[in-house]
């Protein structure tokens, strides 16, 4: 059987294309505060208006739980509507309003251009040669014969995938207290990275962090702070190793007296995937900071963030490990400034200096500090329950 972990094999290449599509396309609907799941379920909807919760769920590729939860998001941003059937005034169908066809109208046009550019190097006979080779393997996988057939489940089954055990009310209580303890367990175990991140990052020990926090094996592992992005394990060394020492190192790598950087989780909110195989993670941290300046002297520094990650489960190691990590300002200011009078955005890229070997790849997708002409801005999206990382957004 291939090994997926194989880099040049055909399941890495697929699962690596899919992973690079899903970040794009999570940046560009970003721009428009909708998800994934919830632009998919837009698409369907101008493809099949009128649809009820039950076939949406099926034709979006998510349970019927997540399913409620995006149509009720949906609707009460006016983007869809829900009228009752007219000969069941029971079941409701959904259509888009035109607000909801506006805006996918929109999210389509930026949508086509991650497709343009990944044809882009193709010509136009390989581009459909592509396309054909795709579909049919789409149909291998739905063939009754060897070698999917052990793959493809009957309907009369009913031992439930482990996926599927918290929506499926014929299975008894044992087993789904089982999967409970799981999901609760995994929680904690993300919670620990976390802060085992925070304890040995302030303590500079930027190494040990990105070889045993970091899913360096992921090529689309990402560190984004209020300054800066850095995409790909080598560019994710650059910012935790390479930047983080310049901060805090001497030139023989010892800590330099006098500075200290620390910030403290709180409030966490995870969602562990019932598929057990990925997590997401909300934190609130305040913190505070003392820096050396060129001048000798040193400044104390303040602020509060809001840390959001996406966590791989690594089955190879057992482990947990951080996969997108975000962090956005909410204050900064000097220790003697209150962050209301601070007028000085010291978290902004124009603010930093990047030693060669550490520089960004590029700004962050977002970012936002509090002033007084600031408005607060939902991001970034609360976790909410998930089945597969498909049904989710990207942080």
């Amino acid at each position: 059987m291939p090994d997926i972990r194989n880099r040049g094999g055909l399941l890495y290449l697929i699962k690596q294309l899919e992973l690079g599509v899903r970040h794009q396309l999570d940046r560009l609907l970003r721009e428009h505060a909708l998800t994934v799941p919830q632009y998919t379920l837009l698409s369907v909807l101008h493809s099949a208006p009128g649809l009820s919760s039950a076939e949406l769920a099926r034709r979006s590729f998510v349970t019927a739980q997540s399913a409620h939860k995006l149509v009720r998001t949906l609707e009460h941003r006016g983007l869809i509507a829900r009228v009752p059937h007219p000969g069941n005034r029971r079941v409701l169908r959904t259509y888009l309003t035109a607000s909801g066809r506006a805006l996918l109208k929109r999210c389509d046009v930026r949508a086509r251009s991650i497709e343009e550019g990944l044809l882009a190097r193709l010509p136009s006979a390989e581009a459909s040669e592509l396309r054909t080779t795709l579909q049919c393997c789409i149909r291998a996988l739905h063939d009754p014969s060897p070698p999917f057939q052990s793959l493809i489940r009957d309907e009369t089954d009913k031992e439930p995938l482990m996926t599927q055990t918290l929506d499926t009310t014929g299975v008894g209580a044992p087993k789904r207290l089982e999967h409970q303890a799981f999901k609760a367990f995994a929680a904690r175990e993300v919670e620990n990275v976390m802060n085992r991140y925070e304890y040995m990052m302030s303590h500079d020990q930027f190494g040990y962090v990105y070889d045993n926090l970091f899913a360096t094996d992921a090529p689309d592992v990402r560190v984004e702070l209020p300054f800066g992005r850095w995409e790909g394990p080598e560019s994710v060394r650059r910012c935790i190793v390479g930047y983080h020492s310049y901060l805090c190192l001497d030139d023989q790598g010892r800590p330099r007296p006098g500075v200290l950087f620390y910030n403290a989780n709180t409030q966490p909110i995870i969602e562990v995937a019932d598929d057990l195989k990925t997590a997401k993670g909300l934190w609130i941290c305040p913190g505070y900071s003392a820096k050396d300046q060129p001048d000798g002297t040193f400044t104390a520094g303040a602020g509060t963030a809001v840390r959001a990650c996406d966590f791989l489960y690594d089955e190879e190691q057992g482990r947990w490990k951080i996969w997108h990590y975000i962090v956005t300002g909410l204050t900064s200011h000097p220790y003697d400034v209150s962050f209301v009078d601070n007028k000085v955005n010291v978290q902004s890229s124009a603010a930093r200096v990047f030693p060669e070997g550490t520089e960004p790849d590029g700004e962050p997708q977002y970012s936002w500090m509090y002033s007084t002409e600031a408005r607060v801005e939902y991001f970034p999206l609360l976790p909410e329950h998930y089945r597969t990382f498909a049904e989710t957004h990207s942080y």
